[in-house]
């Protein structure tokens, strides 16, 4: 038996989903490099986590949707605001 997961594949129950995983691995890493309290640069993320700058850019939406206070854009470089 399997189930259409998030990740819009279908697993066998029991199954952990490698996609979800590399996916959460990706938001904590550039979770802890925001908490730096530098500018991120995006293509410095994609390069260091072997994904495509596209991907970070979309990760970093994710974040953002899930209430994370984080200024920034695409070629100019990302910063965690803090709590406010």
């Amino acid at each position: 038996m399997k189930y259409l997961c998030d990740c819009g594949e279908f697993h066998g129950y029991g199954q952990t989903c490698q996609r979800l995983t590399r996916r959460a691995e990706r938001l904590s890493t550039i979770i802890e490099h925001l908490l730096k309290g530098r500018v991120v640069r995006a293509y410095k993320l994609a390069s260091a986590m072997q994904v495509a700058e596209r991907t970070i850019v979309r990760d970093i939406n994710i974040l953002r949707r899930s209430g994370m206070r984080i200024d920034g854009e695409p070629g100019v470089g990302y910063m965690f605001r803090g709590q406010q």
